[in-house]
C-alpha cells in the first residue's frame, strides 16, 4: 500500500523537530567534551591568532546552536516587497 503525500505511515510517530536518537547522543558527548577539558581548549584557544580563533569557533558553533533557517520575504503577487521602496536624502544642514 503507498502512502499519500503529507500522511504519516505511523501517526504515532515521532514529533516533528524531534532529533535522532544519534544525534542527541552525539551532541551530549561533544558537550561532555567540552565541560571536561575546557580549560585545555581555553588554554589552545588562546595561543591561536585571531583568524584561527574565528574559524575554530565558526566550526564548533553549529554544534551548540542551531543555524538559522534563510527566509524569503514576497507580497501577494510573490514579488520582492522591497524593490520599489525609493529613498531620498536631504541636506539637514540647509537654514542653520
Amino acid at each position: 500500500m503507498a502512502f499519500k503525500k503529507g500522511i504519516s505511515g505511523n501517526p504515532n510517530g515521532k514529533e516533528v523537530g524531534t532529533l535522532n536518537k544519534m544525534t542527541v547522543i552525539q551532541k551530549e558527548r561533544l558537550q561532555m567534551f567540552f565541560e571536561h577539558n575546557f580549560p585545555k581548549v581555553q588554554a589552545n584557544y588562546d595561543q591561536l591568532d585571531a583568524k584561527d580563533q574565528l574559524t575554530f569557533m565558526l566550526s564548533i558553533l553549529e554544534y551548540f546552536m542551531p543555524k538559522m533557517a534563510r527566509i524569503e520575504i514576497t507580497d501577494t503577487e510573490g514579488k520582492n516587497p522591497f524593490d520599489n521602496i525609493k529613498v531620498t536624502f536631504v541636506d539637514g544642514t540647509k537654514g542653520k
